[in-house]
């Protein structure tokens, strides 16, 4: 027991002397720079908060930039269905198209008239070509 009593009484003398020694350093500092320093930390923090709220202000542009992008993703997407279905419907007429003209041409030389007054491809892509034909 008495060495235990020994380590709690150096303990505390070793805590009252750390004690001692840092009280009087804090006493020797200037009060200039103490004001100083609590100046500068002011504007650190004034700074810190006006970082913080620019950070706020850039995430709401980026959230708003992104749900941008996605609204012009899906209408582009909306688009460009819109035209491969285009595209597939005029393909479609345009077989139609050959698949009657084929057929106008099989009966138009089943009845004995002439190719020459049918309507051709090259007449369809030029439509004063064939005016001028008829």
């Amino acid at each position: 027991m008495p060495a235990q009593g020994r380590t709690t009484a150096l303990a505390r003398l070793a805590a009252a002397l750390i004690a001692a020694a840092a009280l009087p350093a804090c006493a020797v500092v200037p009060r200039s720079q103490l004001d100083e320093s609590l100046q500068v930390t002011r504007s650190l923090r004034a700074e810190n908060a006006r970082l913080k709220d620019q950070v706020i202000d850039l995430q709401a542009q980026n959230r708003d930039a992104s749900d941008r992008a996605l609204d012009d993703l899906r209408r582009l997407a909306i688009r460009d269905e819109a035209i491969e279905r285009l595209r597939h419907s005029v393909q479609q007429y345009q077989d139609d198209r050959d698949r009657l003209e084929a057929a106008y041409q099989r009966l138009a030389a089943s009845l004995g008239r002439s190719p020459a007054t049918t309507t051709s491809a090259a007449d369809r892509e030029s439509p004063g070509a064939a005016a001028a034909v008829r």
